[in-house]
C-alpha cells in the first residue's frame, strides 16, 4: 500500500519549511533519504557565512541590490535545486503540489507563490527559480500592472509573520469562494476523507529575564517583538481551523459525505521531560547537528503516535 507521504496531494511551506516543501514537491517519496544527505548533513549556515566574509564576494555585497538572500538562493540552488524553476515544480514534480508563502514587507500581506496570485502582478511564476522563493526581493519583470509605477519591486520577509502554519490560505479560500464551492471541488473525485496535518516546529528558548530585575537587553526585546505576534497569530489560526473543521463535518451529509480531519503537531505538546526541553531550545539556523536531527525525528514519531 502507498505511504502517507505518497498520498499527500498538497504541501504548504512557510519560512524554513518552504525548503522541504519544494524539495518534496520535486522528488516525492525519494525526499526522505535524499534530503538528509543533500541538506541536513550539509552545514549551510557556515557556507553562507563564509560567502559573506569572502573577499571574492565583496564587490557584489557592496551593491545595494545584492544581499544575504541572493547568497542563500545561490547555495540552495547548488545544493538542492540545480536550476529547477517553478515550471519544473508544476510540470515535472514527483510529489505533491507545493505552495510557498512569504510576507510583503510594505503591505504586511501574505504573498503566495502560485500562478493565481502572480497573475495579479503580471508575473510568470514558471520563470522564477525555485531557489528564489526565499529571496528578499521579487522583481516585477514581465508587464506593467495597476501599481507597477509606484511599486516596481516587492521586498519580501519571512512568511511566518503573516501565516506561520500555512492554514490561512485554506481558510481564505473558503471565505472567498464559500465552503460549498470547496466541497464541490473535493467531491468531484473519488474522495472520502481529507486529512490536514499542520506541523508547528516553533521553538521556545529558555529565558531568565523573569528571574532578574535588570532591564531586558536588546536581543530579548527584539525576540519578543517578533515571536509574540507570530505565536498569537499561530494559535488563532489553529483555533479558526479547528472551528472550520467542526463546521465542515457538522454540515456535510448525503450518500457519500467527505470527512475533514485536522491534526496539529506541535513540539509544545510533547510530554514534559528532557526531550521536550532540548527540542524547544533548538536555535533557528540553517544547520542542525546530528543529535538535534535525531531528537526531532523522535519527537515527530511521538506526536504522530
Amino acid at each position: 500500500p502507498a505511504s502517507l507521504l505518497e498520498k499527500t496531494d498538497l504541501v504548504h511551506g512557510v519560512s524554513g519549511g518552504s525548503i522541504l516543501a519544494t524539495y518534496l514537491g520535486l522528488h516525492g517519496k525519494n525526499t526522505v533519504p535524499r534530503f538528509e544527505r543533500e541538506f541536513l548533513q550539509q552545514n549551510l549556515q557556515s557556507t553562507v557565512l563564509r560567502q559573506l566574509l569572502s573577499l571574492a564576494n565583496l564587490p557584489r555585497l557592496t551593491s545595494s541590490q545584492y544581499g544575504r538572500g541572493d547568497l542563500l538562493a545561490e547555495e540552495l540552488d547548488r545544493l538542492l535545486y540545480h536550476g529547477a524553476t517553478f515550471a519544473d515544480l508544476a510540470e515535472r514534480r514527483q510529489g505533491p503540489f507545493a505552495v510557498i508563502s512569504a510576507t510583503d514587507m510594505s503591505l504586511g500581506q501574505r504573498v503566495e507563490f502560485t500562478q493565481e496570485h502572480f497573475d495579479a502582478l503580471c508575473l510568470d511564476l514558471n520563470r522564477l527559480p525555485v531557489a528564489r522563493d526565499d529571496s528578499e526581493t521579487l522583481t516585477r519583470y514581465i508587464a506593467p500592472y495597476q501599481d507597477s509605477a509606484a511599486r516596481p519591486y516587492i521586498h519580501l520577509l519571512d512568511g511566518g509573520l503573516t501565516d506561520n502554519l500555512g492554514l490561512r490560505s485554506l481558510l481564505d479560500f473558503a471565505d472567498i469562494h464559500g465552503d460549498d464551492n470547496m466541497y464541490r471541488q473535493i467531491t468531484g473525485g473519488n474522495i472520502r476523507d481529507v486529512v490536514v496535518i499542520s506541523v508547528n516546529a516553533q521553538n521556545h528558548l529558555d529565558s531568565t529575564i523573569d528571574q532578574s530585575p535588570k532591564i531586558p537587553g536588546l536581543r530579548d526585546v527584539v525576540n519578543a517583538i517578533i515571536h509574540v505576534p507570530i505565536n498569537e497569530n499561530t494559535q488563532q489560526s489553529i483555533r479558526n481551523f479547528q472551528r472550520f473543521t467542526e463546521q465542515w463535518n457538522q454540515s456535510r451529509s448525503g450518500e457519500h459525505p467527505v470527512a475533514l480531519h485536522y491534526i496539529n503537531l506541535d513540539l509544545n505538546d510533547l510530554p514534559d521531560g528532557a526531550l521536550k526541553k532540548r527540542v524547544l531550545n533548538i536555535d533557528t539556523t540553517f544547520y542542525l547537528p546530528e543529535a538535534e536531527v535525531r531528537d526531532l525525528r523522535t519527537s515527530a514519531k511521538i506526536l504522530l503516535e
